[in-house]
């Protein structure tokens, strides 16, 4: 009787069974979900669905025989604007994400640009994907090509670019400045970190030796028409003393007429431009290694080439981060 009071019945054992294996199934299933959902927030951002879809937000429509985005700007302007630069960084560090920049160029063919700069990152939490931006225009220099935009590891944690933003087109007798504009991401915007001096070209319509001789006769010339003016002017103002000289004699003994005026100045010869010289300068720069610790790396800037027809005095700078003001402290003589 006692052996037959311990035994357990078949349908409680077939029910003890069937919990377990529900409760298994469970835990698996809410294993498989949680797993899932690790594994889509670490999956890479889809690079091509991402970007089409940001442009077409912010740049309008795809426009297949301009190979771009139309945007029609506040100045009534209308663009073509194209990815020239993207890449994506997956090593699961502080930094990751989708990266990349576009450049608008004017359909009217008049000077201006537009340009952008995008960073796409997934929220580690939900896996939603959010993104800062810049997107500006400038009614003057010569849109963004890809070999100007330089992707560079600024500290451990943080990436950005380094553009060469070009002033005019090639041209003879034209001087294209180049400026490097340092740029990277911070909180919910991109802020720019730096502008310093890249390079100065200007190609002369004649040999380097003529482009000098002909400077040489036009400050020649200049400086003859600065001493003319002056000597003008100065004989002007004795002849205008000698005068007033000679009606206070006459008038000796008798009431002061209206009391002379003041002699004008000579007009100042006018500020003609000078002929080119060739140009060739450039402002090159490097980074230190990348270290652990968040802090950014310096820029070191070496200047060489040939400025104003003359070489250059070989030098260089080493440009530090402020953390606090977030920017590098440019100097004064790497500034235009």
């Amino acid at each position: 009787m006692q052996e037959s009071a311990k035994a357990v019945s078949p349908v409680r054992k077939h029910a003890v069974r069937a919990l377990a294996i529900v409760g298994l199934l469970f835990i698996v299933l809410i294993g498989w979900f949680a797993f899932d959902s690790w594994r889509e927030r670490q999956a890479p951002i889809p690079e091509t669905e991402t970007i089409e879809s940001i442009m077409g937000a912010t740049y309008g429509r795809y426009d297949e025989e301009q190979k771009g985005w139309l945007y029609v700007g506040n100045d009534k302007r209308s663009y073509v604007v194209r990815v020239v630069h993207q890449v994506q960084l997956q090593d699961k560090r502080p930094g990751d994400g989708l990266y990349f920049v576009v450049s608008g160029a004017p359909l009217d063919g008049q000077p201006g640009h537009l340009f952008g700069f995008f960073q796409v990152t997934r929220n580690a939490q939900t896996g939603e994907l959010e993104q800062v931006a810049l997107s500006e225009r400038a009614d003057w220099g010569v849109p963004l090509t890809p070999e100007r935009v330089r992707f560079e590891a600024l500290s451990d944690v943080v990436w950005g670019w380094v553009v060469k933003q070009q002033s005019d087109l090639e041209a003879p007798d034209t001087t294209v400045n180049l400026t490097n504009v340092v740029l990277a991401p911070r909180d919910a915007a991109i802020v720019e970190l730096a502008r310093f001096r890249a390079a100065v070209t200007t190609k002369p319509s004649v040999s380097c030796t003529q482009a000098d001789e002909r400077y040489a006769k036009w400050a020649a010339r200049m400086e003859r028409e600065v001493l003319a003016a002056e000597q003008a002017e100065i004989e002007a103002a004795s002849a205008q003393a000698s005068s007033a000289s000679g009606a206070d004699s006459s008038l000796e003994g008798q009431p002061q007429a209206q009391e002379p005026q003041e002699p004008e100045e000579a007009e100042a010869v006018p500020d003609a431009e000078p002929p080119a010289r060739c140009d060739a300068a450039t402002w090159t720069y490097r980074t230190d290694p990348i270290r652990d610790g968040g802090a950014f790396t310096p820029l070191h800037v070496r200047q060489s080439g040939m400025l104003d027809g003359k070489p250059l005095p070989e030098k260089s700078w080493k440009i530090v981060f402020d953390p606090k003001a977030f920017v590098y402290l440019v100097p004064d003589e790497l500034k235009w």
